[in-house]
């Protein structure tokens, strides 16, 4: 019983077991959650229909605290413990999340944080409210829950490149492309009828902060900056630059609407203008905070 969490509760990720993720935080998959975190409380967030299925691409990014049970007489009750998660426990726990997002390149969403989560156990055994000294909820996600669809176990190289990432982000300019990091993770999480749309304009943000244009023709700058950056060969540079000027051209017509038939067909086109740009995108963060 001597050991409680924080957690903050994730979708989008197949964890097969533990990960020590340093500075005292680990990852774990849901099923070695159920040991201090009941299933009825992502109901909160996702029909009680959950239950029912696949759990494998929930985990939670874990801060382990020490707890001892109090006791006491009729007239000598315990005194009640209080505490005060770590201050930047949620910050840490949602920048980890975004790198793992865009390293990984997919969706990762937030559900739900419970502070002071006590063994299971012991809630039996001292007749205690079971449920955590504090929650807060995240987004609804009964959509994303399937009974058929699988998600295969995360390899550990690809955690170990997270880990390093995130590890150095104090000795690398992470600090300066925190905000570009979020925003491409955030844009994995748009959805609703314009979420296509949504997802060009994110793009467009990542790459204005990103390579900074200060001239009139900032379609040029931009498709030049990241073949510049990105292309190791002529080449390269040609394809980056014709993917950089079609999806600047869709961004536009999504800024300024369906003026004429031109633009309709532009923004018709804005789900298949997600995938290049987006690699490029990703590419040139990881890069950059190396």
């Amino acid at each position: 019983m001597g050991v409680a969490l924080d957690v903050a509760v994730f979708h989008g990720v197949n964890f097969g077991t533990e990960v020590d993720l340093g500075e005292e935080y680990v990852l774990l998959p849901f099923h070695e959650l159920s040991t201090h975190v009941e299933m009825e409380w992502l109901e909160e967030v996702a029909a009680k229909q959950v239950c029912w299925r696949r759990m494998e691409p929930v985990f939670g990014i874990v801060r382990r605290f020490p707890w001892q049970p109090k006791f006491g007489g009729l007239y000598d009750p315990p005194r009640t413990q209080t505490r005060q998660p770590p201050p930047l426990f949620h910050r840490w726990a949602a920048e980890f999340s975004n790198l793992l997002s865009i390293t990984l390149g997919r969706r990762v969403s937030w559900l739900a944080t419970f502070e002071g989560c006590i063994p299971r156990r012991a809630v039996g055994f001292l007749r205690k409210n079971g449920s955590p000294a504090n929650s807060h909820k995240g987004r609804s996600i009964s959509h994303l829950f399937s009974s058929f669809q699988e998600f295969d176990v995360i390899e550990e190289k690809q955690i170990e490149v997270v880990k390093d990432l995130f590890a150095r982000r104090r000795q690398t300019e992470y600090p300066e492309y925190a905000a570009i990091i979020q925003r491409l993770a955030e844009a994995h999480r748009r959805e609703g009828r314009f979420a296509a749309e949504d997802r060009i304009l994110d793009l467009a943000i990542v790459f204005e902060r990103f390579f900074k244009p200060r001239g009139r023709s900032i379609a040029r700058e931009l498709a030049n900056a990241a073949a510049d950056y990105l292309a190791n060969d002529d080449g390269e540079k040609t394809k980056i630059k014709e993917k950089m000027r079609q999806f600047y051209k869709v961004r536009s017509a999504i800024i300024h609407g369906p003026t004429d038939d031109r633009r309709k067909r532009l923004i018709g086109q804005a789900d298949d203008s997600w995938n290049n740009p987006h690699e490029l995108a990703r590419i040139a963060a990881l890069k950059r905070i190396e």
